[in-house]
């Protein structure tokens, strides 16, 4: 093994670095060319500024390659880069929460794949490789296995057997089915309407001055129903979304095949991995002791058939977010609710998903949403009642929806303060939470980072207050059990964020510790 600078040699990426780089320059500059061939004015000023933008990003390039290079040791990794402004990043191997390894359809055809590497304080990838080959890349991972074995970070079982494969159990493969049921209960409506809504605001011109007579036709079709009967207008209406959540339908259960094929979960001594991707595919890693949290998601589509996605949330994993979303990383796509169990023991098998006393909140959970959602259906009446000021029937229509509004508003009230909940035990402690699909939250007490005591003028008046949970990588997405008993909120307190204050009885005869003199968070 490699032990220092001086007897380790200095690599450089492969030459495919140019080609991988020369496709995202041509892909970053397709589409303000394609706006210059549409637009009639400064047609010209567009493609000058696009063709010097992509002279200056391909000698950026070219310097980039030549100047970078990388070094690999058993207590490092170092990376050179620049050759008017000189930059050297040296990681520690210690330091390395994770190396993940990609490979999109060019790298693959050009024999490559890029590392990622990243540390535990990272909200992005400390240092990326773009073009290694896999042998290399294997060798930094098995480097960076090693020096951290030495370190003491992994135990000495964790290592890669004869044949060079990992030594590690399938823990959950996708089939094809749950791949097109992701796709079916995923609705991607707002990119269809986004994409609808851009190319009617740049190219509205093109499209009906320039237009094919069909599409002519469509845009005096449209204007024609200024004139025509309500019912007219509500079925065409209706017909149009219907087409559009069929197009966007089709969107997601594309996108979830490339994303989830061939999806493997895989455990080893201290880690999940993964594997995923048709075009991209893509190898990262969790190390089960920097996961925080996990979150079970039920969205409204997934509701009706108990499907649920889950996520974790790690200390300054980066990974394979789900949508793009930076606060959790995708653990499962997709997986019945009954399963739950399974992959929180997975991940820690000192938890008891199935065996939770769940404690209810207070009833004003269910009068704060009723009322939320009573004034939202009051201001959709009023709007029925003036659009349609003058029509016949114009204030039996408003007060029938207000009377439907108000039925549903309480329902979906109730059904939120039924399914909203905690519980605890000795390690762990379970929210879930939900309007209209289900959030469930395992979070070990160990791992909790804050917690806030909270209380808005109602809450004062009733007793109430809602504790706020937060764990290292939460993001914006914080743990909250609302509208519990002030005491009980501030015996959670001081249990979650100090463990060994002296303990009293619970409401529910647990042990807690005391309650803080002082009511501040």
């Amino acid at each position: 093994m490699q032990t220092s600078e001086n007897q380790a040699e200095w690599r450089r990426l492969q030459p495919a670095m140019l080609l991988l780089g020369f496709g995202d320059i041509l892909r970053r500059n397709l589409v303000p060319v394609l706006l210059a061939m549409m637009l009639q004015k400064q047609r010209t000023f567009i493609l000058i500024f696009v063709f010097f933008g992509f002279i200056l990003s391909l000698f950026s390039l070219i310097l980039r390659f030549i100047s970078l290079r990388y070094l690999v040791d058993a207590d490092h990794i170092t990376i050179h880069e620049g050759i008017f402004s000189k930059k050297i990043r040296r990681i520690p191997i210690k330091r390395i929460h994770n190396i993940n390894v990609r490979q999109n359809i060019a790298a693959r055809l050009l024999g490559v794949v890029r590392l990622d590497i990243e540390t535990a304080g990272g909200g992005a990838a400390e240092a990326t490789l773009v073009a290694l080959t896999r042998s290399e890349a294997d060798e930094i991972i098995a480097i960076v296995r090693e020096g951290k074995k030495e370190a003491g970070i992994l135990a000495p079982s964790d290592d890669v057997d004869e044949q060079g494969e990992e030594a590690s159990d399938a823990v959950y493969r996708i089939s094809l089915i749950d791949i097109l049921v992701a796709g079916a209960t995923t609705s991607r409506i707002g990119l269809v309407l986004i994409a609808i809504a851009g190319v009617f605001q740049y190219f509205d011109e093109a499209i009906f001055q320039k237009s094919p007579e069909w599409i002519q036709r469509s845009g005096q079709a449209v204007e024609s129903l200024r004139n025509q009967s309500w019912l007219h207008v509500i079925l065409v209406a209706g017909g149009t979304i219907l087409l559009l959540f069929f197009i966007s339908w089709l969107i997601s259960i594309i996108s979830a095949f490339v994303r989830w094929h061939r999806f493997t979960l895989r455990s080893h001594e201290g880690d999940l991995s993964i594997r995923t991707g048709l075009f991209t595919v893509r190898d990262y890693t969790f190390p089960i002791k920097k996961i925080q949290a996990l979150q079970c998601r039920m969205s409204a589509f997934r509701r009706p058939w108990g499907l649920i996605q889950i996520f974790v949330q790690s200390a300054g994993h980066v990974g394979f977010q789900d949508q793009g979303s930076l606060e959790s990383d995708l653990l499962v796509p997709i997986t019945h609710r009954r399963r739950t169990r399974f992959f929180v023991e997975t991940v820690w098998p000192e938890s008891r998903w199935d065996e939770v006393d769940w404690q209810p909140v207070h009833i004003y959970t269910r009068n704060r949403h009723f009322r939320i959602l009573l004034f939202l259906g009051l201001l959709l009446s009023v709007a029925i009642f003036f659009l349609m000021k003058g029509a016949s029937g114009a204030l039996g229509l408003a007060t029938a929806v207000f009377v439907g509004s108000s039925a549903v508003a309480f329902l979906v009230a109730d059904q939120t303060f039924r399914q909203t909940a905690y519980g605890r035990d000795q390690q762990f402690v379970y929210i879930k939470t939900g309007f209209i699909g289900l959030h469930f939250w395992v979070i070990p007490i160990a791992k909790i980072q804050n917690a806030a005591v909270e209380q808005n003028p109602f809450q004062r008046y009733y007793g109430l207050a809602s504790l706020r949970i937060d764990v290292a990588g939460g993001g914006e997405r914080e743990a909250v059990i609302p509208n519990i008993d002030v005491g009980e909120a501030w015996l959670l307190f001081n249990r979650f964020v100090n463990p060994e204050a002296p303990r009293t009885q619970t409401r529910n005869g647990s042990s807690s510790p005391s309650e803080p003199e002082s009511a501040s968070a």
